[in-house]
């Protein structure tokens, strides 16, 4: 499947051009992913409180990394000339990409106990529900 723009990000990032650098760029989204994702569960343990607010931080983070990657165009092109896209892309696209995708998976799989008092996600037995007086199941009276 070739997407929109492919081609041009391939003139300007040499990696893209072998299966290697392929790869390179896959494992780097794919490790940031995972180490964001290692954040929210500890979050998500020590702190369920803490969301989503911290989810919003976290999205605002990628972002803010992510217009590095406009901002510091001049200095990049001083500083790599022609590698300045490749290496601004390295250093800020990928690794905000990575922090926005995990965010949105964390915010769609959503595992904190009132979670399920909306109606989402069960809390797969990780911690007990706190249901809040008269919303949990009825006892019929006979």
């Amino acid at each position: 499947m070739e997407f929109k723009g492919m081609d041009q990000l391939r003139r300007h990032v040499p990696d893209l051009q072998t299966r290697g650098g392929e790869a390179r760029v896959g494992l780097t989204i794919l490790g940031m992913i995972a180490l964001v994702t290692l954040f929210f569960l500890g979050v998500d343990h020590g702190f369920p409180e803490w969301m989503p607010d911290g989810e919003i931080v976290v999205m605002a983070i990628g972002f803010l990394v992510m217009s590095l990657f406009v901002s510091r165009k001049k200095v990049y092109q001083q500083k790599y000339g022609e590698l300045a896209y490749r290496n601004a892309f390295a250093h800020y696209a990928l690794p905000g990409l990575g922090i926005i995708f995990a965010t949105m998976a964390h915010v769609g799989h959503d595992q904190t106990p009132t979670a399920a008092l909306r109606g989402g996600a069960s809390t797969g037995g990780q911690r007990p529900i706190r249901r809040l007086p008269g919303t949990g199941p009825r006892e019929s009276r006979a």
